[in-house]
């Protein structure tokens, strides 16, 4: 869920340093510029957490802040 975190304040912060432990992601850094790409860039890691809470079972996936 760390990974997550920092996955998201990557794209929504304003932040000039992205931790190193994003790796390659960090690449992802412009996104913030273009609102509607930041959902798209979020949804498969929402869609980690959600399978992560969840457990099993089918669930919807949103792209809106839990």
């Amino acid at each position: 869920m760390e990974m997550l975190r920092a996955f998201r304040d990557l794209v929504t912060t304003d932040t000039s340093e992205a931790p190193k432990a994003l790796g390659d992601l960090r690449v992802m850094q412009g996104v913030r510029k273009f609102p509607q790409q930041v959902k798209c860039a979020m949804l498969a890691w929402r869609a980690v957490q959600q399978a992560f809470e969840q457990g099993s079972g089918e669930a919807t996936v949103s792209t809106e802040p839990a």
